[in-house]
């Protein structure tokens, strides 16, 4: 059976994550039972458990209903905008790794987007976009991660309203700042591919990298290729370079170099990626975008420990999102200070969520408990068929005779 190292990991950083809730929340006291540090604990173990207000009104002996819980926690929610500091705060222990990127060359940021389908009529802070799981509205979030091995951290989130990419990217890039990391480059979502993304990047100076859509037609004997379609022609490779104008507002022009890969398959098109600043080869583009699928994994981990509600109010919807990116990160901050050890013996995420729900738990008063109720019935006695069937007397006794003379019947005696 293999043993824990880190056992005892759970109930130190219990007091950590309470902690930074209660400094950067304007959690309030509702009335003597429930207090700041316990609506704290109850949004700490609702993400640890993917639970629900009513479970952990059901584990806990505070006294109060799960709907006088609610309320008390929808009283105390900040605003959107107030939420990224949730997930600031619990990065400023860790300024001292950070500081490495400075002094060198930076760090590689991945910038994503993730769409969380909403059933329901439409409201504010819905982001409505191709249909996708049944649905055309969803609870977009955007977030910027570190792809370096063993430093996958969430830095900035942005919740997404409107398809204004340039926009999630200023946020985003004013979060950054205030951490004081430097960019080495940005790798970025097909979804970021746009005019406005490439101009704001160029006016920031910033070196990205993402891939191309294909669009238009591909060149045939008659007529030349249009728009982004010969650049995926089978056979095709190299560097060259693409100039478009925009289609809506201002109608600028904008170029950007593009880098034409072969795919690991010949029998396929090959990959096209739009890029900035200096690359060594071409195919130096598909092993550096290898890497923006770490933050895929940051957002399956981070489900992990997203509580569960059906709620339509956005700020309660999107605390749960930051909530559960901060436990992630606080994860990775306890791995990452620990000793080098086997990968076998390492704490998992899930392991880390369970011994902070039992550290949460242990705190909290257990819930009354009634005396046990004994169970009068033995089903290998006799008497069982009258404790199954004591409502009806009649058809127990036609019962207990039959089990008899069964028993008559095979004992030879």
């Amino acid at each position: 059976m293999r043993r824990w190292k880190y056992g005892r990991v759970g109930s130190g950083w219990q007091v950590e994550v309470t902690g930074l809730l209660l400094e950067t929340l304007p959690l309030v006291d509702r009335g003597r039972l429930i207090t700041r540090h316990v609506l704290a604990s109850v949004l700490v173990w609702s993400s640890a458990v993917r639970g629900t207000l009513s479970s952990a009104c059901r584990r806990t002996g505070i006294g109060v209903s799960d709907e006088t819980l609610r309320q008390a926690i929808v009283a105390s929610l900040p605003p959107v905008d107030h939420l990224p500091r949730l997930l600031e705060s619990s990065l400023w222990s860790c300024q001292s790794r950070l500081r490495r990127a400075r002094r060198r060359r930076g760090f590689d940021i991945a910038i994503d987007l993730r769409h969380q389908p909403c059933y329901g009529m439409p409201q504010t802070g819905l982001f409505a976009g191709q249909p996708k799981l049944g649905t055309k509205l969803f609870w977009s979030t955007a977030t910027a991660a570190i792809v370096h091995h063993g430093e996958r951290l969430t830095l900035a989130i942005v919740p997404v309203t409107r398809n204004r990419m340039d926009e999630v990217l200023d946020a985003l890039w004013s979060q950054l700042g205030k951490l004081r990391v430097k960019v080495r480059r940005l790798l970025l979502d097909r979804g970021f591919y746009g005019a406005e993304v490439v101009t704001w990047m160029q006016k920031h100076r910033v070196s990205f990298l993402m891939p191309m859509i294909r669009r238009g037609h591909q060149s045939t004997k008659r007529s030349p290729g249009t728009g982004t379609a010969p650049f995926f022609v089978r056979g095709r490779r190299g560097l060259t370079t693409y100039t478009w104008q925009q289609r809506r507002r201002d109608r600028h022009k904008v170029s950007v170099d593009v880098a034409i890969v072969p795919h690991p398959d010949r029998r396929r098109r090959p990959l096209v990626f739009a890029y900035s600043g200096r690359l060594p080869h071409g195919s130096y583009c598909r092993w550096l975008y290898k890497k923006r699928f770490g933050i895929e994994t940051t957002y399956r981990q981070a489900r992990q420990s997203r509580a569960w509600t059906t709620s339509r109010d956005p700020r309660w919807r999107r605390l749960l999102i930051v909530l559960s990116f901060m436990l992630r990160n606080v994860w990775v901050l306890t791995e990452s200070n620990a000793p080098a050890i086997p990968r076998s013996q390492r704490q998992t995420y899930p392991h880390f969520l369970q011994l902070l729900a039992e550290a949460i738990q242990d705190e909290w008063p257990q819930p009354p408990r009634g005396p046990p109720v004994p169970n009068h019935t033995n089903f290998g006695s006799t008497d069982s068929c009258l404790c199954r069937s004591a409502i009806d007397s009649q058809s127990a006794q036609i019962k207990l005779s039959v089990f008899r003379n069964e028993r008559k019947w095979m004992d030879p005696g």
